[in-house]
């Protein structure tokens, strides 16, 4: 008995011998500095493979093949479009870093600044911070060539919803101005026809709604604009005069036309027969020139940056209506 405790002991410290040499090599700084570059060397793999996974897959493919577009008049249209769809945010963002002097008249001429409603606390981070324009921008540009899928689309129209909701609601020169409902009807379609185009979306909604929804955003803008010219005592210019609105603009007498009585009965009868599929080429040609004249001849006389952004909010939706009645691998349309 005496001998089996004995070897009983001896035994037990070889283990403990054992335990604390391995416990030893574990803790050791050698060992540790192992692992922890193998560790290091992981992630750094993986961080490189992401890497090299999001600028060949989805930065150098999208490249190519919007220099690809602008080698080709049907490359083109698809590139004016895109182009029209991403720059309003990018160009209000830009604005934060100094890009256009007349921001701060620019916004106190529409007068925004003051936020509200349900969706106000996104409005700081989102329009106002420097971050919110940095994530803008990049966005913009990505979505412009064609990078990141559908996620570009989904931040700028999140940006046109917060903007109309909770800073164009609270305008300064009314909500039931002539300047802020105009905002209303650009913004909300403009936000529409971006979403009306995401993958997801088109997934959940069914086609004929979905249709629906993004016909009504084609011509809606251009038909509250042609109501309100009808309607007794509806539209006043002096809020549009306020960001520099000053007919008839770049297009000289084509911009003068386009305030003639007659066209907001033309551009409302136009927009109606669109909407019941009564007749489509010649509609889609009058509305498509509708957005263009004014985009074109005014917007761009108007304060920077809102300005060029309505500009291109116009060019969006007119250039969508021109496409319908535009030949292949032409760039002049042709209704007839």
């Amino acid at each position: 008995e005496i001998k089996n405790a004995t070897q009983e002991k001896k035994t037990n410290k070889k283990m403990v011998s054992m335990m604390s040499t391995t416990s030893a090599f574990i803790s050791s700084p050698t060992t540790l500095k192992l692992r922890k570059k193998s560790n290091t060397n992981k992630r750094s793999n993986n961080s490189l493979l992401i890497a090299k996974a999001i600028s060949v897959a989805d930065v150098t493919g999208p490249v190519k093949e919007t220099i690809k577009d602008v080698q080709s008049v049907e490359g083109l249209k698809k590139l004016s479009i895109r182009v029209s769809k991403y720059a309003p945010a990018t160009i209000m963002s830009a604005g934060s870093f100094g890009a256009f002097p007349t921001m701060g008249a620019c916004m106190a001429a529409c007068g925004l600044g003051a936020v509200g409603g349900p969706l106000a606390p996104l409005a700081g981070p989102l329009l106002f911070s420097q971050a919110g324009a940095a994530a803008s921008v990049a966005a913009g540009v990505a979505g412009i060539f064609g990078i990141g899928g559908d996620v570009p689309a989904y931040l700028h129209s999140l940006i046109f919803l917060v903007a109309a909701a909770a800073v164009w609601q609270y305008s300064a020169v009314g909500a039931a101005s002539t300047l802020a409902v105009n905002a209303f009807a650009f913004h909300y379609a403009h936000m529409t026809t971006i979403l009306s185009n995401c993958k997801d979306i088109t997934k959940r909604i069914p086609y004929t709604l979905m249709n629906s929804v993004k016909k009504i955003a084609l011509v809606g803008p251009g038909l509250v604009m042609a109501m309100m010219q009808l309607l007794p005592r509806a539209m006043e210019f002096e809020t549009f005069a306020k960001i520099g609105f000053a007919p008839p603009g770049l297009l000289g007498p084509i911009g003068g036309f386009f305030l003639h009585p007659i066209v907001p009965w033309i551009i409302a009868i136009a927009s109606l027969v669109w909407l019941t599929e009564g007749e489509k080429k010649i509609t889609s040609f009058i509305l498509g020139l509708g957005y263009l004249i004014p985009g074109i001849s005014y917007c761009p006389t108007m304060l920077a940056p809102y300005g060029l952004a309505l500009m291109f909010m116009h060019l969006f939706l007119g250039l969508q209506l021109l496409q319908e009645v535009t030949p292949y691998g032409s760039l002049i349309p042709n209704p007839l």
